[in-house]
């Protein structure tokens, strides 16, 4: 189900995010012809604040001061494999992450962290005389779709989606000063569960 939250039409509020970050990876070459590259990345968020005005758009003479933190794991992985000399494919599989609305929070809340996971398996043609040569194909799968809804004025969670596509891309060299690169996507995103596309996606 949609759950939209719904701002009040002004907004006075002193805002403190905090957002530490450290991350681990190694370059692993297995065997003559392939690498892997593992990692692994830790972050987390702190947020204070400190809101002059209610949700009724009332001041608040003595506003109290709201706390709320978040973390998340975000693993990756790369296997890169040399087929013949210039010409090489790729697997990689990634997490990403978004964190939450500041305005959406509650004191002493643990806030959701909206997370997506991405695999890629490509291929890339190189140093072929003056020109390079990638394509791949990607899947995306979104835990909680965060969508903003116009008439509400605010950003909601919406389900699962999953978004699949490719990419080709051409760089041409012809003389030493000159790249010329052309670039073709597709996507197609939808929601899992009732597969109707993704708004603005």
């Amino acid at each position: 189900p949609e759950q939209f939250i719904n701002p009040p039409e002004e907004t006075d509020a002193t805002v403190t995010q905090l957002n530490p970050g450290a991350w681990v990876q190694a370059d692993v070459g297995l065997f003559e012809r392939v690498r892997l590259v593992p990692a692994l990345r830790l972050d987390g968020f702190a947020w204070w604040v400190r809101s002059r005005i209610d949700d009724a758009g009332l001041e608040v003479a003595d506003p109290a001061l709201a706390r709320a933190h978040a973390w998340t794991l975000s693993p990756k992985a790369a296997v890169e494999v040399t087929l013949v000399e210039a010409w090489r494919a790729y697997f990689s599989y990634g997490r990403g992450f978004r964190s939450p609305q500041v305005r959406g929070i509650d004191d002493g809340d643990v806030a959701p962290i909206g997370k997506a996971d991405t695999l890629e398996l490509g291929t890339h043609v190189f140093r072929v005389s003056w020109l390079d040569l990638r394509a791949a194909g990607f899947a995306t799968f979104v835990a909680n779709e965060i969508v903003f809804d116009h008439v509400a004025g605010g950003f909601g969670a919406t389900g699962s989606t999953r978004r699949l596509g490719g990419e080709l891309v051409a760089e041409a060299r012809p003389v030493r000063w000159l790249r010329v690169e052309a670039d073709v996507s597709y996507a197609d995103g939808r929601y899992t569960a009732t597969g109707a596309p993704i708004p603005y996606a």
